[in-house]
C-alpha cells in the first residue's frame, strides 16, 4: 500500500476538522482487547425475536465539539444497523449495511457490500451539534439467526466541524506556512 500527499496553500476556505472514532467490540472497555467479536446462533427461536438480535453499545464524552460533517459505520455480515445517539436522546445518524444479492465481486450474496451514511450540514441553522463533553452513545445490532457469526465488528467513525475562533485560525495558518 502507497499514500501519496499533497499540500495546498493555506486558503480561508480551508477548515479544521476533527475525527472521532467508536467501537462496541469490548464490552467491558478495551480491559478485554479484541479486534472482533462473536455473536452466539439463537436456536429454534423466533427469527424476529429479540431474543435473536444481539445488540452491543459504546458511550464516549466527545472530545470534541461542533457541527457533524459525516458519519459512517464499519459493519461485517450479520449486522442489522448502527446508530449513534446524543446525550439528550436525539438520533444523529442510523447506517445500515447494504447485502449482495449476486455471485459477481462486489455484489456477493449475503455479504455486506456497502454501507449508507449520514451527512451533515455545517454551518446551517439545521447542523446537526455535538457539545464538547456530551455523551454519545453507539448502538450496534446484529442478527443470531444462522449463527454463530465470527469476525465482527463494530466501529464508528465520525467528522466534526469543530468551531474555532479567528484567532485560533491565524495560529494554524502561521504554523502550516511555516512548516
Amino acid at each position: 500500500m502507497q499514500y501519496t500527499f499533497e499540500y495546498v496553500e493555506w486558503d480561508s476556505c480551508l477548515k479544521p476538522v476533527n475525527k472521532v472514532s467508536l467501537d462496541v467490540t469490548n464490552h467491558n472497555g478495551y480491559e478485554e482487547n479484541l479486534v472482533e467479536f462473536t455473536v452466539d446462533g439463537c436456536g429454534d427461536a423466533d427469527p424476529n425475536s429479540d431474543e435473536c438480535v444481539d445488540t452491543r453499545v459504546a458511550y464516549l464524552d466527545a472530545p470534541r465539539g461542533g457541527d457533524v460533517v459525516h458519519v459512517v459505520s464499519h459493519l461485517h455480515a450479520a449486522a442489522l444497523n448502527a446508530t449513534l445517539w446524543g446525550e439528550d436522546g436525539r438520533l444523529l445518524c442510523e447506517t445500515s449495511p447494504i447485502y449482495g444479492t449476486g455471485n459477481e465481486a462486489g455484489n456477493e450474496k449475503g455479504y455486506v457490500v456497502g454501507i449508507n451514511g449520514c451527512y451533515g450540514t455545517p454551518g446551517t441553522p439545521n447542523a446537526l451539534k455535538i457539545v464538547k463533553g456530551e455523551k454519545l452513545k453507539y448502538v450496534v445490532q446484529s442478527t443470531k439467526v444462522n449463527g454463530p457469526h465470527t469476525g465482527l465488528m463494530g466501529l464508528a467513525g465520525f467528522t466534526i466541524d469543530e468551531k474555532v475562533d479567528e484567532s485560533e485560525l491565524s495560529v494554524l495558518r502561521t504554523k502550516v506556512q511555516d512548516e
